[in-house]
């Protein structure tokens, strides 16, 4: 359980993630207690074994009484594939209080040259090409450094 997924010292542009997890059944009551699971590659593409590395660029982080919740870590590079690269993303799995899982996804950057038709991974696996897995960055201080804020809307069934 942490907020900072990214140690201080990680390779990157800093990244301030802030959203809110809501219910589907209305898409507006806020969903208190859930588990949001992150991992990510590091600027260069590459995954780390989670414990092999002390869960470097993963964590998890539970969502407050008014649904929010809040990670800082890098902007991830994206990563080479047989034929095509991958766009730059995080991976969210979101599970309910009773430990049930409820979704699992992958978060782009808006801008990635390699969203939507240049993806080598397409559709039922990724969809990067889905304007609402498409996140807006914005410049801002993060950590005490110049870096990117974005915002995010998770919406699963309660």
């Amino acid at each position: 359980m942490r907020m900072v997924i990214a140690a201080p010292d990680e390779a990157g542009e800093r990244l301030l993630v802030e959203g809110s997890l809501l219910d589907a059944a209305d898409c507006a009551r806020p969903l208190a207690g859930y588990l949001i699971d992150v991992w990510q590659a590091d600027v260069d593409g590459n995954y780390h074994a989670a414990g092999a590395s002390g869960h470097r660029l993963r964590g998890r982080i539970a969502t407050g009484a008014d649904g929010r919740f809040a990670l800082e870590t890098i902007k991830p590079g994206f990563y080479e594939t047989g034929a095509w690269p991958r766009p730059a993303h995080l991976l969210l799995r979101v599970y309910a209080p009773d430990g049930g899982d409820r979704l699992v996804t992958q978060i782009y950057f808006a801008g990635d040259a390699f969203l939507g038709a240049a993806d080598s991974c397409g559709p039922p696996t990724c969809f990067s090409n889905d304007p609402d897995r498409i996140m807006t960055l914005e410049p801002a201080r993060v950590g005490g450094r110049d870096g990117l804020r974005g915002a995010l809307r998770l919406v699963v069934a309660a």
